[in-house]
């Protein structure tokens, strides 16, 4: 291999690894992790850019490649984000129908509509009855740790980090 492909290799190398890593649910931390790696990427690219003319389009297609990986997971994120926040909302929408409905809070997860493989099953959304009080959570799929719970009363969504 050829000094001048090598930082295409080292890049699709590295960022396929980041992928890998990154692209499952609570993994979009990773985003943080890198990014000092990645200023510090971009800053030597820019010197190359800068002083090294014919090492230019080597440069410009691994900061590509790291660009578009890094792209790649924000969407992936986002998208899961939304998901698991529309499986959550139905969720609540059943908890708050069962209530109109039959004066009292839906007292299992089924009937909150949580059931074994449907769509809140597999964002992991959880029900729970506390003290008379329902809430409804689901882990972020962009933070490990940390989580979304309902609150019933201001109907708004609580984050809350560990």
């Amino acid at each position: 291999m050829s000094t001048r492909s090598a930082p295409i290799v080292g890049a699709v190398i590295g960022a396929a690894a980041f992928v890998f890593f990154a692209a499952h649910p609570g993994g979009g931390f990773m985003l943080y992790l890198i990014a000092p790696f990645l200023a510090i990427w971009f800053l030597y690219s820019g010197f190359i850019f800068w002083k090294r003319p014919e090492r230019r389009r080597v440069h410009a297609i691994a900061t590509g490649i790291w660009l578009l990986g890094v792209a790649g997971i924000a969407v992936v994120h986002v998208w899961y984000f939304q998901q698991a926040r529309m499986a959550a909302q139905t969720v609540v929408a059943t908890v708050i129908d069962f209530r109109q409905r039959h004066g009292v809070y839906p007292p299992t997860d089924q009937a909150a509509g949580i059931t074994p493989g449907s769509t809140a099953d597999k964002w992991g959304i959880r029900y729970d009855i506390r003290n008379g009080v329902p809430e409804v959570f689901y882990f972020s799929t962009f933070q490990i740790f940390a989580s979304y719970s309902y609150d019933f009363k201001s109907r708004a969504w609580t984050y809350y980090t560990d």
